[in-house]
């Protein structure tokens, strides 16, 4: 479980820069990660459920992913594209995996400024 700190770090990193955000996540675990992801999409979502002129589901916000398929060829994994798809290849790929969420958390943390705060 993400301790208090972290999560109010990442909650004041997300509105800032995606590359000091980066920056402090290239630190966590790749447990720690999946829980970021996590709370960053809980936020995401929040924010658009607020809002009468946004809406998005979690399924869309995930199409903003480099697809599992395309990052794992273009990092030569060798685990398997399942592995990948459900993220259970982190015990055994940590360097992989931990690239693979950061940049599922940056498409997000893009999406969010694209389509949330560009738009107050």
């Amino acid at each position: 479980m993400l301790p208090a700190k972290v999560k109010i770090d990442i909650l004041r990193l997300f509105s800032t820069d995606l590359k000091t955000l980066d920056n402090y996540l290239k630190d966590l675990s790749c447990v720690q990660l999946i829980e970021v992801r996590q709370l960053i999409e809980d936020v995401i979502l929040d924010k658009f459920s607020e809002s009468e002129s946004l809406h998005t589901t979690l399924g869309e916000l995930q199409k903003e992913w480099t697809p599992v398929a395309k990052y794992f060829d273009a990092n030569n994994c060798r685990e398997t594209v399942d592995a990948c798809v459900d993220d259970s290849c982190h015990p055994r790929n940590t360097v992989c995996f931990s690239g693979k969420l950061r940049g599922q958390i940056g498409a997000e943390f893009d999406f969010y400024f694209r389509t949330v705060v560009e738009l107050k």
